[in-house]
């Protein structure tokens, strides 16, 4: 609308028309703009603040788990030598039984030359360190490769190579 335009628009209007939209152009813009634009942006903030904090948890925990881990290991990732035998899948799966994530489990095979492959989808992540902690002693194998994905917050995905321990 040109300017000529406006002005006319407006001078057509009656005094309370006017003022009423004064008052929406001083109070119901900006009220618009906070609530479409900076609410949103702050409950981001907010949520990125909450990730930051818990990934930091995460790695504080890593931290104290590594300090923990023996220092006499031969490789990382590799428990130190118990003499013990290799357990076999089904006991594996049964220790996963035990502690409560069997239902996490998406593969669990053998591999050539008696390893196991075992893989699990969102399984809270304190539960697998205390079950990972629980049997690297026992099993008899040595983790050859592993990976971890982060999920929904508190979840990974994870997946480990093990071999059977020298």
């Amino acid at each position: 609308m040109k300017a000529g335009r406006m002005t006319y628009a407006l001078a057509q209007l009656s005094g309370r028309e006017r003022a009423l939209l004064l008052v929406f152009a001083l109070f119901a813009v900006p009220l618009a703009v906070i609530f479409l634009l900076v609410l949103p942006l702050l409950e981001t903030r907010d949520a990125a603040r909450e990730q930051a904090t818990q990934a930091a948890a995460t790695l504080a925990w890593v931290s104290d788990q590594v300090r923990a881990y023996p220092a006499d290991t031969d490789a990382p990732g590799q428990a130190a030598s118990t003499g013990a035998a290799s357990m076999g899948i089904s006991a594996i799966e049964e220790s996963l039984v035990r502690a409560g994530l069997r239902q996490y489990v998406s593969q669990l095979a053998n591999r050539t030359g008696g390893g196991v492959d075992l893989a699990l989808q969102s399984v809270p992540f304190d539960q697998l360190g205390g079950w990972l902690r629980e049997m690297t002693p026992l099993w008899g194998y040595r983790i050859a490769a592993f990976r971890f994905e982060a999920g929904d917050p508190g979840l990974v995905n994870a997946t480990f190579e093990l071999e059977p321990a020298p």
